[in-house]
C-alpha cells in the first residue's frame, strides 16, 4: 500500500523577483516576519506562531533550474503570472509546495516544486 500525503488548500502568496540579486521573493501581504532560518538557497520567514509567512529563494535561476532539471532565465521569473502555495506538516517536517503560473507567451504549464523545512510548532524529539 503506498501512503499518500494530502496538502491543505493552496494559499495566493504575492511575490517579487529581483533580477539584480537573482533572487525570488515569495511572501503573505500584511504579515510580519518574526524569524528566519537560512536552508541553502532558500530563507524561510515565520510569523511569532511558527508559521512560514515568506521563502526567499537565493540564485534563483540557478536553484529553480536544478530543481526543474530545465534552464530558468531572468526573463522566465519576470513573467510570472502568479504563486500559490501549500503546507503539509508531516512530524516535524513541513512540506511545502510551490506552484508557479507564468504569462501564457512564456509558459503554458505551471511549475511544481515541493522542499521540506522544520516545522516550528513541533517540539524536537531531542528536546523532551
Amino acid at each position: 500500500m503506498q501512503n499518500k500525503i494530502y496538502f491543505m488548500d493552496l494559499e495566493e502568496f504575492d511575490f517579487d523577483y529581483d533580477k539584480e540579486n537573482d533572487s525570488l521573493f515569495i511572501f503573505k501581504p500584511n504579515v510580519s516576519s518574526k524569524s528566519s532560518i537560512e536552508l541553502g538557497n532558500f530563507v524561510y520567514d515565520y510569523d511569532g506562531n511558527g508559521q512560514i509567512v515568506g521563502i526567499e529563494i537565493l540564485s534563483a535561476k540557478e536553484t529553480i533550474s536544478d530543481t526543474l532539471n530545465h534552464d530558468v532565465s531572468s526573463k522566465f521569473l519576470e513573467n510570472i503570472k502568479d504563486i500559490k502555495v501549500s503546507f503539509k506538516p508531516v512530524k516535524n517536517l513541513m512540506m511545502i509546495k510551490i506552484f508557479i503560473s507564468f504569462n501564457p507567451k512564456i509558459l503554458k504549464d505551471e511549475i511544481i516544486s515541493s522542499v521540506q523545512v522544520p516545522n516550528l510548532r513541533n517540539q524536537s524529539p531531542a528536546s523532551c
